[in-house]
């Protein structure tokens, strides 16, 4: 999963960081609408916090167990 900061404006998308914020141990091994449940990850929340660091909040399904797993970052921007 990556994480994007971006300040578009008319001309450019505005991207200031671009970075991986989490990575599945299992990749994906579906497609279709239909096999949702073959996602290793999904539905990522970010809340920023009040000293400026990302609360990432997102479930998985990876081969060490299943349910919500978290991140805290802090942007270089």
């Amino acid at each position: 999963m990556r994480l994007a900061v971006a300040r578009p404006t008319e001309s450019s998308f505005g991207v200031e960081a671009d970075e991986i914020a989490w990575r599945a141990d299992r990749p994906t091994t579906s497609t279709g609408h239909a096999d949702w449940t073959g996602f290793s990850f999904g539905e990522p929340h970010v809340a920023v916090l009040a000293d400026g660091s990302w609360l990432v909040v997102l479930w998985c399904i990876q081969p060490d167990g299943r349910g919500i797993r978290y991140v805290r970052l802090r942007p270089n921007v």
